[in-house]
């Protein structure tokens, strides 16, 4: 009989702070569900290992569904006529997110978006080294009321003159994050995985598309008037603070709520929050949406029993998070 054991599986790779390239990303979406929504513009600001600037990228996207959200992101269906569709410039995202940590605000669900786009095309990255500023905030933010993107730039002196256009989003999350990681560096942290980061490098070679060169800018002013975002405040707890997030991207669109309460049941689950969590996390934005009324009583439809049968599908590994990929009720 063969006593011998079997190997010791190899440790994750570890990575110092500075020791790769950045990959800042923001997208626009039609919704919050990466198994049905789409991603409408996509901006990539990549910087080098030491913050410098590398070279960016941003373009609007078609698809056939629409723009979604007007009044979120400003882009109109105009806006998407004749721009390329995702797997048009999927090459040109996956080369300046080659060997690069990911970083989004709220990374979980950008992340998530980006895999689903990119499995659309037949060949999604096997996973992601992913950081997200929205928990780095909450690390090392620097006395943030809230934790949206504009509040944070505003708090850190960061200008984000157009909040919700992808390249201006992805320049302001990458201008915060180099002040992160300044104090993660002074408060002695030396690795990603101590300051959040999750997931790993993608397996080399995956992307079987050449760069197309292909982009489309959006029009210089929105169509129409953007809805302000809704505070997020600060929570204990990276999960509390990620599915709040969410939960106020949803908010902001009052009139469509009731089909997202199913994603954000699903994206609680996937974070692993217990009913008293998520209790805590509806009275703190009950708080901090005391002069948002509407958006305020959206919350009880969260607090009541979820519907019978509710969603069902795989999850898939989106840097190093579950994320429920299962279809809507």
């Amino acid at each position: 009989m063969d006593k011998r054991q079997p190997p010791a599986p190899a440790p994750a790779q570890r990575h110092e702070i500075g020791a790769l390239p950045y990959a800042v990303i923001d997208v626009e979406t039609t919704g919050l569900d990466p198994l049905h929504d789409r991603i409408v513009e996509i901006a990539v600001h990549r910087l080098h290992a030491d913050g410098s600037p590398d070279r960016s990228y941003s373009t609007v996207l078609h698809n056939d569904s629409g723009p979604g959200p007007t009044h979120v992101h400003g882009l109109t269906a105009g806006d998407l006529a004749g721009a390329p569709s995702f797997p048009e410039v999927a090459g040109d995202i996956a080369e300046l997110l080659d060997g690069a940590v990911l970083v989004a605000h709220n990374a979980m669900f950008d992340s998530a978006m980006l895999i689903s786009e990119f499995a659309r095309t037949g060949a999604a990255p096997d996973d992601l080294l992913v950081l997200c500023t929205l928990d780095l905030a909450r690390q090392f933010g620097s006395g943030h009321r809230s934790l949206t993107l504009a509040d944070c730039a505003e708090t850190e002196g960061v200008p984000l003159s157009r909040a919700h256009s992808a390249a201006h989003d992805a320049q302001a999350t990458a201008a915060i994050l180099l002040r992160y990681l300044g104090r993660a560096g002074e408060a002695g942290h030396r690795h990603l995985d101590e300051i959040g980061a999750t997931g790993a490098l993608p397996s080399h070679g995956w992307v079987p598309w050449a760069p197309s060169g292909r982009h489309r800018q959006r029009a210089h002013t929105p169509a129409a008037p953007l809805r302000s975002d809704l505070p997020v405040p600060t929570m204990s707890s990276r999960s509390e603070i990620v599915y709040a997030h969410h939960v106020a991207q949803a908010a902001r669109t009052p009139e469509a709520f009731s089909r997202q309460v199913p994603v954000l049941r699903d994206t609680a689950r996937a974070l692993a929050l217990a009913p008293a969590d998520l209790t805590r996390v509806h009275e703190c934005l009950t708080a901090a949406w005391e002069l948002h009324p509407t958006e305020q009583a959206l919350l009880r439809a969260l607090d009541s029993p979820a519907r019978a049968g509710g969603r069902s599908g795989s999850r898939r590994r989106a840097g190093g998070e579950g994320v429920d990929q299962g279809g809507a009720e």
